[in-house]
């Protein structure tokens, strides 16, 4: 079992390393399927051509009809 310090420690580690270091491509909503399964299959496979480390990894958060995004899967 981790203690206390350890958890801190793994915490400030996550926070060092750099994340969305890149130029995210531009989006255009008008331009985007109707559909968000071939939206995200579109972005799914642009993220492979361009060698995008691990594409599949994701956090996901699902929406209802009549609110914003809310955290969970």
């Amino acid at each position: 079992m981790r203690g206390p310090a350890q958890t801190t420690d793994l915490r400030a580690l996550l926070r060092s390393v750099p994340t969305l270091t890149g130029t995210a491509p531009a989006f255009d909503p008008a331009t985007a399927p109707p559909d968000p399964a071939a939206l995200f299959v579109d972005w799914l496979l642009a993220a492979i051509d361009q060698g995008v480390p691990e594409p599949a990894a994701m956090t996901c958060r699902p929406w209802t009809r009549k609110e914003s995004p809310r955290p969970g899967c």
